[in-house]
């Protein structure tokens, strides 16, 4: 009965040091747990925020586009009114040109006007001297 009554205290004292291992192992894996849920929710955490830097980076390409927009859109009405003004510079031009050619025109004909009436006023002194000169020979004549 010694003999058993140790070895029921040796198997007693087995069981209480696999008891002991087994609490410890548990609680270990336990705190492993607690790590890994811990490592869990901070990569669950950088997932959030790797999806609004990824939103946020959107936003950003989706401003970007729409200014690029804007800008094309503002250097096709800035091209459009660069040719609207040099349409309207290259018909202000032109009629200026046309206005020009009337008025030199207009200074050519006076030019030919005048010349005609020089030479009306050059005919008549020549037409009155004549006459001056046939008179005066006349008189000359009656006088002899």
């Amino acid at each position: 009965t010694l003999v058993a009554k140790e070895t029921a205290e040796g198997e007693e004292m087995r069981a209480r040091a696999a008891s002991i291992a087994l609490e410890r192992r548990v609680e270990a894996l336990r705190a492993e747990l607690r790590t890994l849920m811990a490592e869990h929710e901070q990569s669950r955490v950088v997932v959030v925020m790797a999806g609004v830097e990824v939103e946020r980076m959107q936003a950003e390409l989706e401003a970007c586009d729409g200014n690029r927009k804007r800008q094309h859109i503002a250097a096709e009405d800035a091209m459009n009114d660069c040719r609207r003004g040099r349409r309207a510079a290259e018909a202000s031009l032109s009629a200026a040109v046309e206005r020009e050619q009337v008025r030199l025109q207009a200074l050519e004909l006076e030019r030919e006007q005048r010349r005609q009436h020089e030479a009306a006023v050059d005919a008549e002194r020549i037409r009155l001297a004549r006459e001056a000169s046939e008179q005066e020979r006349a008189r000359v004549l009656r006088e002899m």
